[in-house]
């Protein structure tokens, strides 16, 4: 047997080098990660030479913290450690730690061909534990090169395939990787590759892949997998798809194709978010069961239709129908899917159910049962559906004479009462029957909560829960509270024991997550890693607030400008060993919307003047920006008084704001802008043109810090080009202006606009701009316009809350959210069926005078012929619903009626001319 080449060379190595000079280049080849290299090393030790070798790779990687992560050099070393665990620790536990680790992933793929090679040479007990081990790690633990790390060492050992989330999620991501076109990128060769399935296209790897048959299951069982499963470039199904490939195995028989059935029919009844069951439902599309396959199935296909997605709902609907067409639904089976359907509101469910309805009816023997069905259907909120399903049961009833108690009870509850006193005359009725009995009317007003902001909670005082709230800072989250919260805390900790605060913040300078801190983008959370700098003692603790690694200065916004200001004022104060420590910081909020009460202030000054210590001054400029000064100019003169007892320039300054007059509102300018057809290669359709809000400068009591007056800029118009493109970034803005909300709002109108596109996220930030108890603007009530006409609906939910909370306070103007509307619907920048939407939600939450006075500014100009340039306006029919339900009792709409007459004058059967006549009726009795 010929002696591998490494071993040779391994002994002439031997013989030429002491173990001192060995373990010196191991050093060295670690921090440069040079597994090649290293392998010849680690083959020339013994025992005890391995035990140092491993001692040396451990103190490498205490020694990363001194590393800048994003360096060449951190990522080879990173590369080393794992080639030094896999040759040298005796421990799988050990090994299998380091092979995982987060901090040692993303690894250059270069380096899995002789990695494997060196775990290779590993007992075999000892790779199949750590193939276990590693497998087992939760999903979010796994770099883009450890499935192939795992699969190798589970196929050479002979190992249980891994079932676990992590494994099967990774699993699948690599199947590309082995086919011929990914190999390109995959980088690994000689026995490692030929040790992995092989193949043209997916299918054949896939075909070639013995872990399938046991992975296939959790296909459909492992959450989040469904996007990636999904096809990569388009969405039809090919060879190199996963819908396509096990379709193609199916039809071989090389999987049984009725599993595949009954698997992707389980994971659509688990449910969960549209992705993550589109690839169940299109590999049923692919599939294209027969009906003998949708018959063994009824009994999943009716669980499917009350509360499954409406993708979902709409494949078992389909199926079912093919059912009913080839005489093998049952009647009881038709009943029960009507009673699922006809309870939901999506529009094309209840139009194919009754189009199931009416083709079944054609049946002489179906007329009971579709009777029966059309006892739900008429409890629809449609009202043109609703009729529609009412001249079905007419003609039915002429035909069988009777009709079942389920239809009778329906009908004396339809809530249109010219087609409840028909039915009553149909169904043989005395007139009076006809008289609605279901629950009484909704109110005319608003019913909502009285607004409250509750205080901010205090800041924490001892080390170990300051601690607690920085790491979580670091982490990027926490929001305005957390982070005001935990500067207040700081800087309380440092003027009590500078020492100890140190010592409690070392571990957190040490972490993994200050060493993070790059300092790219606009200010977020993560930023406090300047103020964990200065507690700790290190040299330029603020390097990051205004430069990027990579020493380009950062892209601040005017918000961020201000949040960098006063992070590196606190840092340059903890860090400065010779001044007097401040007792509290003055800008920390009394509520939880971010403002200041003038009692804190005057206290928090006293607090200063008692210690002898003065403010900074961009601590002081932005507690007066938060300041709420009172409307009663007694009460304000009074806390002046008491600032200006107190003494000192902060104290006169704070005396100064609270007498000076208020500034009036910045002048606002509603126009039109173009947008572009495209954005980037998304090739996402934007609306032509957009209504855009631009504000005149705002002035404050009294000139602030230069960092503040980009703030109060003026804004121009809208821009397509923000570098501030996520939600996250814009959690502390809200706090800083908290009595300006409308520059804030004008300032983000561009992602508030792209909410009826691709923008998703940024209607969190809508009940910020209305949480203080201070008028709110154009730009405020065109952001609510876009949020309760989004896309997606986490943002129209905070658009109501913000709409709810608006008029709970008293300070919306619902003339101006009407106009805005419609303005804003006649340039396709608002889709009417989204406001509805919303609006709808808005009345559900009590709200409903405030949505009936927005449409009754609304719909008389959505009902005219739009303007020159302008579009008809889509979801006319549900708002006019919408406005039939929260018309109040004596309505005073001339506008509005005026409008719907001219609608209703031109006649038709169309849902528009019935929903406009049933709101004439409402208005005018």
């Amino acid at each position: 047997m010929n002696t591998p080449a490494w071993e040779v060379a391994a002994r002439r190595w031997a013989l030429t080098h002491s173990p001192a000079e060995t373990l010196t280049h191991i050093r060295a080849a670690i921090s440069a990660g040079d597994i090649d290299r290293l392998s010849l090393l680690l083959a020339t030790l013994d025992r005890d030479g391995a035990k140092a070798a491993a001692d040396a790779a451990r103190e490498i990687r205490r020694g990363l913290s001194e590393f800048r992560p994003w360096d060449r050099a951190h990522g080879q070393a990173r590369t080393g450690l794992l080639a030094a665990a896999a040759g040298t620790f005796t421990s799988p536990a050990e090994a299998a730690r380091w092979l995982g680790a987060r901090e040692l992933q993303n690894w250059d793929r270069r380096a899995i061909t002789p990695l494997l090679a060196l775990l290779a040479r590993r007992d075999r007990d000892w790779r199949a534990d750590v193939a276990r081990r590693l497998a087992d790690r939760r999903p979010t633990a796994w770099g883009p090169g450890d499935a192939v790390v795992v699969e190798h060492l589970v196929r050479t050992t002979g190992a249980p395939v891994p079932t676990g989330d992590g494994f099967v999620t990774a699993w699948v991501g690599s199947r590309r990787m082995l086919t011929t076109r990914g190999e390109r990128g995959f980088r690994v060769t000689g026995d490692a590759r030929d040790a992995l399935p092989k193949g043209e296209n997916l299918t054949e790897v896939l075909r070639a892949d013995p872990f399938l048959p046991v992975l296939l299951p959790r296909l459909f069982e492992v959450d989040q997998l469904g996007g990636d499963l999904r096809p990569q470039w388009d969405s039809r199904p090919s060879e190199d798809s996963w819908t396509g490939a096990l379709t193609a195995l199916a039809a071989d028989g090389t999987l049984d194709r009725r599993v595949l059935l009954g698997l992707a029919t389980s994971r659509l009844l688990r449910g969960g978010r549209l992705a993550d069951i589109r690839f169940a439902l299109g590999l049923l599309e692919t599939l294209d069961p027969t009906v003998a396959e949708d018959a063994a199935r009824a009994g999943d296909l009716l669980r499917l239709l009350p509360d499954a997605p409406l993708a979902a709902a709409s494949h078992a609907q389909a199926a079912l129908a093919r059912l009913d067409a080839a005489g093998l639904l049952t009647p009881e089976q038709l009943v029960e899917a009507g009673e699922a359907v006809f309870f939901r509101t999506e529009k094309k469910l209840l139009k194919a159910q009754l189009q199931l309805l009416e083709r079944a009816a054609t049946r002489q023997d179906a007329a009971p049962t579709v009777l029966r069905s059309l006892a739900d259907a008429l409890t629809m909120d449609d009202a043109l559906l609703t009729a529609r399903a009412w001249r079905l049961a007419e003609r039915l009833l002429k035909r069988t004479g009777t009709a079942p108690d389920e239809l009778r009870d329906a009908a004396s509850q339809l809530p249109d009462p010219d087609l409840r006193l028909r039915a009553a005359r149909a169904l043989g009725l005395p007139d009076d029957a006809a008289e609605p009995t279901g629950p009484a009317a909704e109110p005319d007003t608003d019913v909502l909560p009285t607004p409250v902001t509750p205080p901010l909670p205090a800041p924490p005082d001892s080390l170990a829960e300051t601690v607690e709230e920085l790491a979580v800072l670091l982490t990027g989250r926490g929001g305005p509270a957390t982070l005001e919260r935990a500067l207040a805390a700081v800087v309380r900790l440092a003027h009590r024991d500078r020492a100890a605060l140190r010592a409690a913040v070392a571990p957190l300078a040490a972490g993994r997550a200050f060493a993070q801190w790059y300092g790219w983008g606009d200010i977020t959370e993560h930023d406090i890693a300047a103020v964990v700098a200065a507690a700790d003692d290190r040299a330029d603790p603020t390097s990051r607030l205004r430069h990027a690694v990579s020493d380009n200065a950062r892209p601040l916004s005017p918000y961020g400008a201000v949040l960098a200001a006063r992070l590196e004022e606190t840092a340059r104060h903890i860090a400065d060993p010779t001044g007097p420590r401040w007792p509290c910081l003055l800008a920390t909020p009394s509520g939880a919307d971010g403002t200041l009460t003038p009692a804190d202030l005057v206290e928090r000054l006293r607090e200063h003047r008692s210690h002898a210590t003065h403010p900074g001054p961009v601590d002081l400029d932005q507690a007066l920006l938060r300041l709420t000064v009172p409307d009663d100019p007694a009460e304000a003169e009074r806390w002046a008084d008491a600032a200006e007892t107190i003494g000192g320039d902060a104290a006169h300054a704070t005396a100064r704001w609270l007498r000076a007059a208020p500034p009036e509102p910045p002048a606002a300018t509603l126009t039109e802008r173009a947008t572009a057809p495209d954005r980037g290669d998304w090739h996402v359709r934007l609306a032509a043109r957009r209504v855009q809000v631009a504000l005149a400068p705002t002035t404050p009591r009294q000139p602030l810090d230069p960092c503040f007056a980009d703030v109060l800029a003026p804004v121009a118009s809208l821009s397509d080009n923000s570098a501030q493109s996520w939600p996250f970034t814009f959690r502390l803005w809200p706090w800083v202006a908290p009595h300006h909300a409308d520059v804030l709002a004008a300032r983000l109108q561009h992602h508030f606009a792209g909410l009826a596109d691709d923008e998703r996220g940024f209607g969190a930030v809508l009940p910020d701009l209305v949480a203080v108890d201070a008028p709110v603007g154009p730009a405020v009530h065109l952001a609510l316009v876009h949020g309760l006409a989004a896309r997606h609906e986490e943002d129209r939910t905070a658009a109501v809350d913000a709409l709810v909370a608006a008029a709970a306070r008293g300070r919306l103007d619902t003339p101006l959210v009407g106009r805005t509307a419609a303005e804003s619907a006649y340039r396709g920048a608002v889709k009417g069926s989204r406001f509805a939407d919303g609006l709808t939600a808005a009345a559900d939450a009590g709200a409903r005078r405030t949505v009936w006075e927005t449409l009754a500014t609304a719909l008389p100009l959505l009902l005219a012929e739009p303007p020159a340039g302008g579009t008809r306006h889509s979801g006319l029919p549900e708002l006019l619903a919408l406005a039939t339900r929260c018309a109040p009792a004596a309505a005073d709409a001339k506008d509005l009626i005026r409008a719907v007459e001219e609608t209703t004058a031109r006649g038709g059967s169309s849902r528009l001319a019935h929903e406009a006549r049933r709101l004439h009726t409402a208005l005018t009795g």
